[in-house]
């Protein structure tokens, strides 16, 4: 049963490398097939019933960036949707087997903060910056009522504010955002340090900007991030890819 688990988790793992594959040379279909053939499997496979919400959840999650990066609305929202279906699965699984109430409680606005987390992501991604706004104001109470329990629990609202502020045009205040984090947590994160090189750009810190850029374009790990900004931030540099 061990070798058969972690055969199955090398599986989930190495298909979700070959989509992002696909989705750093662009080709969002191939990247979407591959995830989908994965989900069809793993409901086959033999472990249990988290274990499986949660590598379908992996593999919905990089469906959402290749739908939200390819700028289809309603099959970004068809993922939004499984997503939450999938998070909520495993929260009512967890919670039946909760400790106490002070457990149940955190598992449930750790669920409702995944749910308006992605939900900010999306609408800045296709530009409703006034909805994204409103739920970001939701956003920073539920996180900060965590920072007890966990000292990065404002990070996700942090980069959310930088990458929406820099979308609205006011690259000054995205970068006050951004300076909120550590260079530890923003060097895990390519995908916000791209924002942050963007709005260094807009305000004239060129040199600064175009440093950040060629370290992101010459990043060869394989993240989720780098699928999605290595090669935006070659041609922002004009790197020949």
């Amino acid at each position: 049963k061990g070798i058969e688990i972690s055969n199955n988790y090398w599986k989930y793992s190495m298909t979700e490398l070959k989509a992002q594959t696909y989705m750093y040379q662009k080709d969002f279909a191939n990247a979407i097939y591959t995830l989908s053939e994965i989900q069809t499997e793993i409901d086959k496979m033999d472990e249990e019933q988290t274990t499986k919400n949660n590598w379908k959840y992996g593999a919905e999650f990089n469906k959402f960036l290749a739908f939200g990066h390819s700028q289809k609305e309603e099959e970004t929202l068809i993922s939004l949707k499984k997503m939450e279906d999938l998070f909520s699965m495993n929260t009512n699984i967890n919670i039946e087997n909760a400790m106490n109430d002070d457990q149940k409680e955190r598992m449930l606005t750790n669920m409702k903060k995944q749910g308006i987390s992605m939900k900010i992501w999306y609408n800045i991604l296709f530009g409703k910056y006034e909805e994204a706004r409103a739920l970001l104001a939701e956003f920073k109470p539920i996180s900060e009522s965590q920072l007890s329990s966990n000292p990065n629990a404002m990070n996700q609202y942090y980069k959310y504010s930088g990458y929406l502020n820099l979308m609205e045009g006011d690259p000054e205040e995205s970068i006050k955002s951004y300076s909120n984090l550590s260079k530890e947590v923003m060097g895990d994160d390519s995908y916000h340090v791209y924002f942050l090189a963007l709005a260094k750009k807009a305000i004239g810190e060129i040199e600064e900007s175009n440093l950040i850029l060629s370290e992101l374009a010459n990043d060869n790990f394989a993240t989720w991030q780098n699928a999605i900004v290595k090669n935006l931030a070659k041609s922002q540099i004009k790197i020949n890819i």
